[in-house]
Parts: C-alpha cells; structure tokens; sequence
C-alpha cells in the first residue's frame, strides 16, 4: 500500500477545513441575499471582493456611502459579510437598540479578539471603563492638569532636546516616545511613568494585540479559539505584572494600616481607583496590568495618530494653521496661565483637531453584533449574529452639514461656533453629535477623550510654542495609509524640528 505524502495529508486537512468555510459563509450570503452588495454577492465570487476589502477596504465604504446613499448593504471580508447602514435615523436605531439585541462588546471582540489579545477578563468585567468615566471625567481631569502638563513638558525636553539647528525626527515614532510618558503619568503615576523599561511593554503591547488579532482574522470562527490557545497569552502583560506588583502591595497596605495616602509611594490615584474598585481575584497583577496595558492601547494608538496628522497639517500649511494657532495660545497663556479652563478657550486648537478627525477617522465603521433578529425603520430584516455597522462617511461627508465635505478646512468649528449662540461647544473636539462620531456614539461613546483630548490639545500648544517645524520633503504633504478600515497617517514620513527662532 503507497504511504501518502506530508504533502497528501495538508491537502486531506485542507479539503474539509475549506468546505466548512465555504458552507458557513454560504449560509450567511443566503440570509442577507435580499441587501444589496458592494462587490460580488455569490458565495465563491465575493472572495474576489474579500480580498479587495483588504488593501481597499476605505475607498469601499466610500463606494456605498455614494451609491446607497440613506440605505443598508453589505461588503465581505474574508470570513464574514458587514451589513452598514447609511444614514442618520439608522444610526440612532442602532444607538436605542439595547445590548441585549446589539452588543458593542460582542462586534468588539470580534474585531479584535479580545479573549486572546488581552484577556477574557476583560469581557467578563469591565469594570475599568467606570473607573475612567469617573476619575477622567473634565472636573478630576482638571485637579491632575499640571502632572499632565508637567509630565509633557519633561517628556519633549527628554526627546526633542532644544537645538537652534534642524533635527530630523521619524513623526509617528517620535510622539509615541513623548505621548507615552503623560499618558503613564495618569495611569500609573511616578516613577513608573519614566521607567523606560515599562514604556516600551506598552509599545510592545499594542504591536502584539493588532498582530494577533490580524492572524486570528484569518482563521474561520470556528478555529479561532484553538488558534488562540495555541499562540497563548501575549508575555508582555506577566513582564508588565513585576512593575505593577510593587504598587498594587502598598496600596493594599496602606489600606490595612488605614492610612494610605501618607503611605502610598504610587502618584497615580487612577491607579488607586483601579485597585480599589477591583474584586480579590481582578487584583492579580497579571490582571491589573493587562487592564492598564489595554487603556495604554486606547490612550496612544488614535492620540499619537491624530497629532501626527496635525504635525503635517501645520508643518505643509504654517501660515494658514500654524501661525494663528500659535498667537492663539500665546494670547490665551499670557492673560491667564495654563490650566485646564484656559486651554478649554482655545478654539482653534479644538477646531483644528475636530476637522483631523472628521476627515481621518481612524474606523469608518460603528459595529455592534446582532444577539436576535432585527427590523429596521425600513423594513430591512437582519437575522441574528450578523455584524451591522453605522458609517460614519454619512455625518462626516454630509453636504447639509459640511459644506465642501471632503476638503480640510481646519478652523471649520470656529466659524460655525460663531454663529451660533453663546455657549454653544459644538467647536470641541470632544463633543459627539449626530454630525461627528469620531469616538463612536451613545452609551458606548470612548469614555477616555477627555484625557486624548488634553494630551492632544497640551501637547500641540507645547510644540508651537517652542518649536519651528517643516516637512522634510516641503513640496508635498505625506500621503495617508489606507489598511482595511483605517486611515492612518505616513508612518515613514520625519518632521523637521528646530527650537522657536524669535524674530
């Protein structure tokens, strides 16, 4: 009898593997063949469109956005169809919809793979967002703004040393450096915050959640879990454990001795809420470092993102942006300090990274997971466990609300806060409103933009303050990465910087 071949038994694995894939991903196309598609709508031929979402993922929710413009369709991946509903009243059906009939946590998940990115636990208790939504709120945030403040002045001198002549300095990876440190200064406080060592486990941290969420994606649903055990936990959270361990034992022993804020050697009450708040088993510091770790994550990925599409905005446009932006802190500064009530009055600055948002919205997509059958206002049925998504293209690109939509035009809000009557805040770039979704919105809108917004707002007034900056090609801007989903600023492109030349 002929012994079949290595190669035989991949090609007798594969087989049955691929008729899985192919049958369950048949049976959704059948279930939602009555919405109309971007791409191919057979169950072979929507591969080809799969593929495609992957290197032009953006430019085809544009295409739905134009063509179904105030409808739903659908787009595939490479194991699952989208579903995307495309205009105001659906997108406040998904926002009144309960968790119970569409989970944010759930689509999540999925996205991301959280149980094997970063832990089940944190599924399972998500206490930590209530500990942000109450020690970062704007009223705490403001008792903490000279840490912050101070925290970025040390991390540019430290990184961006003042020099009379032109440095060059690669962008993304150069606010990385500096964002981390007064993002860690809320979290985890000093000295922690300037330990080197525990920086670069959240740099690493995050490189390890999207890589593993990336392979993971490539999996079919019902392979995930192996595949997840199989690549493990990420050991960046038990390294990140021994540095946490130390402030987790003197928390808890000040809390014995009864006297714990002469005893706590840890600055960071966010750090004390944390464990405060936790339960027996979430004081673990696997546990708590993987939770600080992950607010790590959200605190630098779309701030560092954010500030380096504004670093080429005002270093290709100076005149138009950099110059007003600059003699708008100066003004404000001069007449009344820092804090955070002063940097709250500079309306450039906030209008400026509105419009950054608006127009490089990192995710397109609002996702949430069907848990049972769906009815929308116009009759469209989604059937349970489909991923369905609000776009936000059909507020950001709306002509009735942006004039020239698709045009960056950086002081946008401040024109229209004018307008309007006193008081109005619709210039902040923190507020959500049906026109902007940039941190999502409804319940589970980013409860940590406060603080992105004071790092992102702090950190622009220190840099036009005291530095002088250009592209290191003038000519042109940097051109922005489209990746899926995302928009993410040239990550190769260098900022030219120099200590502010007074003339």
């Amino acid at each position: 009898m002929e012994i079949l071949h290595y190669e035989d038994y991949q090609i007798l694995l594969a087989i049955p593997l691929l008729l899985s894939v192919y049958f369950y991903y048949n049976c959704e196309t059948q279930r939602l063949r009555h919405i109309p598609t971007i791409g191919f709508n057979s169950p072979i031929l929507s591969y080809l469109s799969a593929i495609k979402f992957t290197f032009m993922g953006y430019k085809m929710i544009q295409e739905g956005y134009i063509h179904y413009h105030g409808q739903i369709y659908k787009f595939p991946t490479l194991t699952r169809w989208y579903v995307v509903v495309n205009g105001p009243t659906f997108t406040e059906e998904i926002r009144k919809a309960p968790d119970s009939t569409m989970s944010f946590i759930n689509a999540l998940d999925e996205t991301i793979r959280i149980t094997y990115t970063m832990g089940h636990y944190m599924i399972e208790n998500t206490y930590h967002n209530s500990v942000v939504q109450s020690k970062l709120n704007p009223r705490n945030l403001g008792n903490i703004f000279h840490e912050i403040n101070d925290e970025i002045i040390h991390a540019f001198d430290l990184i961006i040393p003042p020099s009379t002549e032109w440095r060059r300095y690669p962008a993304l990876e150069t606010i990385i450096k500096i964002l981390c440190r007064p993002v860690n200064r809320v979290f985890v406080g000093l000295p922690l915050c300037r330990n080197q060592e525990y920086l670069d486990l959240g740099v690493k941290f995050t490189t390890d959640v999207f890589t593993r969420a990336i392979i993971l994606n490539m999996f079919p649903f019902f392979l995930v879990p192996l595949v997840g055990r199989v690549m493990g936990p990420s050991r960046t959270i038990h390294r990140a454990a021994d540095h946490i361990a130390p402030l987790i034992n003197e928390n808890l022993k000040a809390q014995s001795n009864g006297n714990k804020d002469s005893e706590r050697k840890c600055s960071s009450l966010f750090l004390d809420s944390l464990i405060e708040k936790a339960t027996e088993e979430e004081r673990s510091p696997d546990r708590l470092a993987g939770r600080l770790l992950t607010l790590d994550l959200a605190g630098m990925h779309t701030t560092s993102t954010t500030l380096v599409h504004a670093l080429y905005y005002l270093a290709f446009r100076g005149n138009e942006y950099l110059e007003p932006i600059r003699a708008e802190v100066e003004e404000i500064t001069s007449r009344e300090g820092w804090s955070l009530d002063s940097l709250s009055k500079m309306k450039k600055i906030d209008s400026f990274f509105r419009e950054i948002l608006r127009v490089h919205t990192m995710g397109p997509l609002l996702s949430r997971i069907t848990l049972k059958g769906y009815t929308f206002s116009d009759g469209t049925w989604i059937p349970k466990g489909t991923m369905v998504s609000a776009s936000s293209d059909s507020a950001h690109y709306d002509q009735s609300s942006y004039p020239n939509p698709r045009e960056f035009s950086g002081f946008r809000y401040v024109d229209k806060g004018e307008r309007e009557r006193k008081g109005n805040r619709s210039y902040d770039a923190v507020t959500i409103t049906e026109d902007f979704m940039s941190f999502g919105f409804g319940k589970h809108a980013c409860p940590g933009r406060f603080l992105a917004t004071v790092n992102l707002k702090l950190m622009l007034a220190h840099l036009v303050l005291n530095y002088d900056m250009k592209l290191e090609h003038e000519e042109k801007r940097p051109k922005d990465l489209y990746i899926g989903l995302s928009i993410l600023p040239n990550t190769t492109a260098a900022i030219m910087l120099r200590k502010r030349v007074l003339e």
